[in-house]
């Protein structure tokens, strides 16, 4: 059925169409009355009749006939532009800042903005990991997704997405070196990961058997949130050993050494299984190796060291992703190799903070020698040949660290 609009053009053409004002007055939902006065108002303004009428039917004038089509076609042209306007308006656009929760985000609602982003190719999302309540108001971020009670916020608008289940789990061999666990009060007695929420350890929520709810809140010995002073830590020593490795042409050593350590893990791994200190002895020879023989490629031939690591680099992922496969196809060390920044625990902060602090002592101590062999290596082997090679040593140690 043909839409038409009420105002006096819409009624003019509807009786173009039906023929008859009773007819036209029963498609637009009026009275014939008002289509008759409808009418009388187009031809008073044009100050000519459009139509004449008679006690049985009404006849459309000549000058009725041109105004008909012309309004026709008119109107012909603002629904097609007001279709266009529809379709644009329709189609999302612009930067939509998102917050979402660390784990939930990475695992659940990411992979659904990504799909989002592939419908509409005019929308860009930036989506920020947080689980503090986000501020809605200064304009940082559009859209937050969180998980939990919602606070009380005048002029937030929330619409529940889902229920998350969320259950303790733990390995065997872990539950066979602790007491079982037997209900809620004996969850003190066990290694807790817990989260941060607002500052402080966030509580667990259980539902009982009996319907009941109880809350605690865990006696944590990890918290997520360390990951922040994971990436913050590295920094402060990698800075300065990145300008020394970039003066040194060696700018390569940093990628080319967290993959030529896959051989020695994966040897570690075949030999004691998911042993963190077989793998990791082994990953630190296999780097230390592939780091020797940079240096004496570069020695005894024309090509840099850059350029010897990018060949060494290929070869030992090779041979890594080799001896991983005997293990079978399953096997996954990227894990191992890379780590997960979400699960930073304090032991593995203390570590972290330690290793950069040696870092830059040694930096501290070699500083004058690094500066001479980076911008005069010849006068450095003259002065010193033997200290020129246990700096170079000491100086691929650390990096490899």
């Amino acid at each position: 059925m043909r839409h038409y609009p009420g105002d006096d053009i819409g009624v003019f053409l509807a009786v173009c169409d039906s023929g008859n004002f009773t007819t036209a007055a029963a498609l637009l939902g009026l009275t014939p009355s008002a289509v008759t006065k409808a009418i009388q108002r187009l031809e008073n303004r044009l100050k000519t009749p459009l139509f004449t009428r008679t006690t049985r039917q009404q006849t459309i004038t000549a000058e009725g006939v041109i105004y008909r089509d012309a309004c026709r076609t008119a109107r012909h042209e603002v629904d097609r532009v007001e279709m266009l306007l529809a379709s644009i308006t329709a189609e999302p656009a612009g930067q939509l800042a998102v917050s979402v929760p660390p784990l939930l985000g990475a695992q659940v609602v990411t992979p659904t903005l990504l799909a989002l982003c592939q419908q509409w190719p005019q929308l860009s999302i930036s989506v920020s990991a947080s689980v503090e309540m986000a501020n809605l108001f200064d304009g940082s971020v559009d859209l937050a997704v969180r998980v939990g009670e919602l606070p009380d916020a005048a002029g937030i608008v929330a619409k529940r997405l889902g229920t998350q289940r969320i259950v303790l789990c733990g390995t065997p061999g872990y539950f066979a070196q602790l007491p079982p666990l037997h209900g809620i009060d004996d969850l003190h007695r066990h290694i807790l990961i817990g989260t941060l929420k607002e500052g402080y350890a966030a509580p667990w929520h259980f539902q009982l058997a009996d319907k009941t709810h109880r809350v605690m809140t865990p006696d944590t010995r990890l918290l997520l949130d360390g990951a922040l002073m994971g990436c913050i830590a590295p920094t402060l020593s990698a800075t300065p050993l990145g300008c020394f490795l970039l003066l040194r042409r060696m700018s390569l050593i940093g990628d080319a050494l967290s993959h030529t350590v896959l051989p020695g893990v994966a040897i570690g791994y075949l030999l004691s299984g998911m042993s963190l200190l077989a793998m990791g002895t082994g990953g630190f020879i296999a780097g230390l190796i592939v780091a020797l023989l940079s240096g004496f490629v570069s020695r005894n031939t024309a090509l840099k060291e850059d350029a010897s690591f990018a060949g060494l680099y290929l070869g030992s992922l090779a041979l890594g992703v080799t001896l991983v496969s005997l293990r079978g196809p399953s096997v996954d060390l990227l894990h191992v190799l890379f780590g997960s920044i979400l699960a930073v625990d304090r032991g593995a902060l203390i570590d972290i903070g330690l290793i950069c602090s040696v870092s830059i002592l040694l930096l501290a101590c070699l500083y004058r020698a690094l500066v001479i062999e980076s911008f005069d290596t010849t006068f450095m082997q003259l002065a010193s040949p033997r200290g020129r090679t246990l700096i170079h040593a000491l100086f691929l140690a650390q990096t490899g660290l």
